[in-house]
């Protein structure tokens, strides 16, 4: 987490499952990046998530 300042924080997630067989049925790696900010407005009584 990155703290831009007291009221805006910038999020960054990675995920990730390695292959794996289950039974006949293989799965692949699955992984994701994502990025999100976190707003504080009205001194903190509203956030807004994105």
């Amino acid at each position: 987490m990155f703290v831009l300042s007291k009221k805006v924080n910038v999020f960054l997630n990675f995920f990730q499952t390695l292959p794996f067989t289950q039974g006949n049925v293989y799965s692949k790696s699955i992984y994701d990046l994502s990025a999100g900010i976190k707003l504080g407005l009205m001194n903190n009584k509203m956030q807004l998530n994105a």
